[in-house]
């Protein structure tokens, strides 16, 4: 009998639910083969340093399987990379396109499976058009220039990445947190380093 989400279905029907054939053949046959594979994840719960050690590994072919949230989506270049599976139908053609281009390249083939939930009607409108996903329109991202909290965040933005300011990992790492209730004043070293005039000029 298949399992049952009691989030997700607290009652369950007088008929009970019907297994999904392709998974009841999968764990009777080929399941017991894949026994002592490696699988990690990759995710916002997994430390940055875990994180990073485990895409080295799995560059390197020392770590064959790795479960990823949108976490791997942009910046990660796997060069070796040749299978990509989804778990459902991204939301966008762009998010299909960053999560599908993981794999493949320099040239290379690549083998992408998504799968498509029964209970997701944007999955199911997908599974009966899936070229309207796979040869979608990326849009270019759209900026209000007019919002002014928008272009600030970016001018902040720039501003720290031209004085090569270390965030760390917490808010404790650059502001004062002490006393109560704390000041939250910028430490003395991170206010150095936004003042440094070399940083002002390359951020101007």
């Amino acid at each position: 009998e298949p399992a049952r989400d009691l989030i997700r279905v607290p009652r369950a029907g007088n008929n009970g639910r019907a297994t999904n054939p392709f998974f009841v053949t999968f764990y009777d046959t080929i399941a017991g083969t894949l026994a002592g594979l490696e699988a990690r994840e990759h995710t916002a719960q997994v430390s940055a340093e875990e994180r990073k050690a485990r895409e080295e590994r799995f560059r390197n072919g020392q770590l064959p399987v790795l479960f990823c949230s949108p976490t791997m989506e942009l910046g990660i270049d796997i060069a070796s990379l040749n299978v990509v599976g989804m778990r459902n139908i991204p939301p966008t053609h762009a998010n299909y396109a960053q999560r599908s281009g993981r794999a493949g390249r320099s040239d290379q083939p690549a083998l992408v499976i998504s799968y498509c939930s029964t209970g997701s009607a944007h999955d199911q409108y997908f599974f009966r058009r899936p070229t309207l996903m796979v040869s979608g329109k990326v849009h270019p991202p759209r900026l209000d220039l007019g919002n002014e909290d928008l272009v600030r965040s970016h001018v902040h933005a720039i501003w720290l990445a031209e004085a090569h300011m270390h965030l760390g990992r917490s808010l404790s790492d650059v502001l004062d947190v002490t006393g109560t209730p704390p000041t939250l004043e910028l430490l003395a070293a991170k206010t150095d380093d936004l003042a440094n005039p070399q940083a002002r000029e390359r951020a101007l």
